[in-house]
C-alpha cells in the first residue's frame, strides 16, 4: 500500500523495525460480526492482521500491509521492505524483527541488498559450519547460519552490538494506534477495512 511519510533532508540510511499485530473486525471484542444480507445472517470471523515497518528514529510508519489473520509475518517481510524503499526513497541500513521473520529466505534476501539482518533466531538453530567434504562444495554457507553462530554465542552482546532493543519502537507504534483509533475497524467489506487502516496510519504519520 502507498503511504507517504514526511520527507526530510536527512540522507542517512534508515533503521526499520517490522512487526505484525491483530485488530478486531468488531467493536464488541467478539470473534464475529453478524451482518444481515438479503434476509440471511452471515458471519465475518476473526481478526485482520496489520503488518507495518517503522522508522525507529522518527517513529513514522514507512509501510503497511493489511491481511487476513492467518497470513504469517515472514511472508510480508519482502513487501514491507520494498514499500519502505519506494515510500521513502531511501536505503535501509538495518532491519529489526522478532522470531516471526526468522527464515533462510529473509536472511538471504537482506544479504543480497546489503541490509544488516537483525532478526532474532531461534535457540535451537543450526550453527555448525558445513563439513569440508560437503557435497555442494560450491554452495556458500547459509547467511542465517553465519548470523546464528554470532547471535547464539552471546545473545546479550549481539543485542547491544546490533541495537536489537530498538525493535520495541514498533510495538509502541501499535499501542499508539490502538489508543488513538481503537482496536477494531468499522468497515464491513474486507477491501474497505484495508483502506480504513491505510487512512489511520497516514493520519498517524501526519500527527507526529
Amino acid at each position: 500500500m502507498k503511504i507517504r511519510p514526511k520527507q526530510t533532508l536527512d540522507n542517512k540510511e534508515l533503521v526499520i523495525a517490522f512487526d505484525g499485530s491483530g485488530i478486531s473486525v468488531t467493536n464488541r471484542g467478539e470473534w464475529m460480526r453478524k451482518i444481515h444480507r438479503k434476509g440471511k445472517i452471515t458471519e465475518c470471523k476473526g481478526f485482520l492482521k496489520i503488518h507495518i515497518g517503522v522508522n525507529v528514529k522518527t517513529q513514522e510508519i514507512t509501510a503497511i500491509e493489511v491481511t487476513r489473520e492467518d497470513v504469517g509475518d515472514n511472508t510480508m517481510f519482502k513487501p514491507l521492505l520494498t514499500q519502505t524503499v519506494q515510500n521513502t526513497g531511501k536505503k535501509i541500513r538495518r532491519a529489526l524483527a522478532d522470531g516471526g521473520y526468522d527464515t533462510y529466505e529473509n536472511f538471504e534476501m537482506l544479504a543480497r541488498v546489503g541490509i544488516d539482518p537483525v532478526i532474532r533466531i531461534d535457540d535451537n538453530a543450526i550453527t555448525d559450519p558445513p563439513p569440508r567434504d560437503f557435497i555442494h562444495r560450491n554452495r556458500p554457507e547459509p547467511i542465517r547460519t553465519i548470523h546464528a553462530r554470532e547471535q547464539l554465542a552471546d545473545r546479550k552482546k549481539w543485542k547491544k552490538k546490533h541495537k536489537y532493543g530498538l525493535r520495541w519502537i514498533v510495538e509502541t507504534v501499535f499501542s499508539v494506534l490502538d489508543r488513538r483509533f481503537g482496536t477494531y475497524v468499522t468497515a464491513r467489506k474486507y477491501q474497505n477495512m484495508q483502506h480504513e487502516m491505510l487512512f489511520k496510519t497516514q493520519l498517524y504519520n501526519q500527527l507526529l
